[in-house]
């Protein structure tokens, strides 16, 4: 798909997904959950609604409704990513079972849409989507592209195998156990961390020390772009003060992951 550049670079969108289970026999029960509504504005406000069978046959009414705030930065990486996967990746698919179908709006009203089945794969540079979504916004049971429900919800288990990969690599002084130092960046794609040559990170821990970070995401975002401008300098991830950066960067990262996911065993949001 070809995405017009008032909607890629406009800093004022909407993201709108909404994703139906299937309502093929046997019909489901009048007040079963079959459709989600999550709008997710780049000026960091997210809004969520579920609808009962019977409200989404009449086109009106929610059974519950939230409304979030995740900030700019959050949001517009998640609307970014999105609009990245409908330039590289989407095929337009539709079957008889759960699909979802999304738009995204700029400030003037003009649209983009996009549909697909409720069976996940909505990945962008390998980061899937569904999850990058639950791991940044607090609500749950959110079914986005896959309506998966299982234990590793957010993609929080991957995040933990990339920490435990590349502390290995850091501790032996050998970012060839772990794919090479280019693959670190790769494997930061992978886990859907922002690289924003680092700006967050600064505005939000000015001290530079990542032991001081308090959200995963910014961390991530601060590890990917702090990786990026070693490569871009030419110099070494394995000695020095990179090394000992990026170590305790990684332990962090590890803790704040552990963290998350004990948080929503806890709320039942898994």
């Amino acid at each position: 798909m070809h995405l017009p550049a008032h909607l890629w670079y406009n800093r004022d969108m909407k993201l709108q997904i909404i994703s139906c289970n299937p309502c093929n026999e046997p019909l489901p029960m009048p007040e079963e959950e079959v459709e989600q509504r999550l709008t997710i504005s780049s000026c960091g406000q997210v809004w969520f609604a579920a609808r009962s069978f019977r409200q989404h046959q009449a086109g009106q009414g929610t059974i519950w409704f939230r409304h979030v705030g995740i900030g700019r930065w959050k949001a517009e990486h998640i609307i970014n990513c999105f609009a990245g996967y409908l330039i590289k990746d989407y095929r337009a698919t539709w079957c008889d079972g759960g699909d979802w179908s999304a738009v995204i709006t700029d400030d003037e009203g003009r649209r983009i849409f996009a549909r697909g089945q409720l069976r996940g794969g909505v990945t962008y540079r390998r980061a899937d989507l569904s999850q990058l979504i639950r791991r940044i916004v607090p609500i749950r049971d959110m079914w986005v592209f896959d309506a998966a429900t299982g234990p590793d919800y957010a993609g929080i288990t991957a995040i933990q195998g990339f920490v435990r990969k590349w502390q290995q690599a850091f501790r032996e002084g050998r970012p060839e156990i772990a794919g090479g130092s280019i693959d670190f960046g790769a494997a930061c794609l992978a886990c859907g961390f922002n690289m924003d040559d680092g700006a967050e990170f600064a505005r939000r821990c000015r001290s530079g020390d990542p032991g001081k970070c308090a959200d995963l995401e910014v961390l991530g975002a601060g590890i990917y772009s702090r990786w990026h401008q070693v490569i871009r300098e030419h110099g070494d991830l394995m000695r020095g003060e990179n090394r000992e950066w990026f170590m305790a960067a990684l332990e962090h990262l590890g803790e704040l992951a552990g963290e998350r996911s004990r948080d929503r065993l806890q709320k039942g949001v898994i």
